[in-house]
């Protein structure tokens, strides 16, 4: 499938304004009815920007302790969302990686290991190689070797990430899931500032919370839940798309 190739513009102050007070009302919220109706008002302006967009790119960044977790939200997620999936996943260099075919057990839609200048499509899993960093362009999906930064940290969420918010064609949600150190903080706060949507997986349910914990501390992130409310967020994402902004 390919996308439109129209802008994706960030957000105007007064628009952030009026989102920041959406989040807020939605944390206090006291049922998930009224939650839900608050995201829809959320989302709508972002459904809208989406649409011209062709379809939004879910990203996923996790290490240690983030398998369960995307095996349980895709599980959760039907296979015709309108949005494609990618998994950035801490892995060992030195072995083979059975990621893809791990997560292809809990879902319909096709689960692929990423291989360099793939395109990216709708109602699919991209799940990155070991011993790669990847980025996006032009909705092509491009493989480097491993890079480390000074402190020799891999920073591959960071660098997916970053990539996603800076493709103007592209309408970024990035999901920060378990984890150890800090990767992911600059990117997420990269999305963020492009007008994307940023998820973090709620600490205390996450085998190895330090990830999210970090992001969530940095004042980026737009939702904080655990495995079942990130499904809802991406279900209720998805029937917005659907329906378009006006519906």
């Amino acid at each position: 499938m390919s996308a439109s190739r129209s802008s994706f513009r960030p957000l105007a102050p007064a628009e952030e304004l009026r989102r920041y007070a959406l989040l807020q009302l939605m944390e206090v919220a006291d049922s998930r009815t009224v939650r839900l109706a608050l995201l829809n008002r959320f989302h709508h302006d972002v459904a809208r920007e989406w649409n011209k967009n062709g379809f939004p790119v879910v990203a996923f960044g996790g290490s240690a302790g983030a398998l369960p977790v995307l095996r349980e939200i895709l599980g959760l997620l039907p296979d015709d969302t309108g949005m494609a999936f990618v998994v950035i996943q801490h892995l060992s260099p030195d072995h083979k990686s059975l990621l893809a075919e791990i997560l292809g057990k809990r879902t319909k839609m096709r689960v692929v290991q990423i291989k360099d200048n793939m395109e990216i499509e709708v109602n699919q899993v991209f799940v990155i190689p070991p011993n790669t960093d990847l980025t996006i362009a032009d909705h092509t999906l491009h493989l480097a070797p491993r890079t480390l930064d000074e402190r020799r940290r891999h920073r591959s969420i960071d660098s997916f990430f970053n990539s996603m918010a800076g493709e103007r064609t592209i309408a970024g949600i990035s999901i920060v899931l378990s984890g150890m150190d800090s990767d992911g903080i600059i990117g997420t706060a990269a999305v963020k500032a492009s007008g994307g949507v940023t998820v973090a997986q709620e600490p205390e349910t996450a085998i190895h919370g330090d990830l999210p914990r970090h992001v969530i501390a940095d004042g980026f992130v737009d939702f904080i839940r655990g495995p079942e409310g990130i499904a809802e967020i991406l279900v209720e994402l998805s029937k917005r798309l659907r329906t378009g902004a006006d519906s």
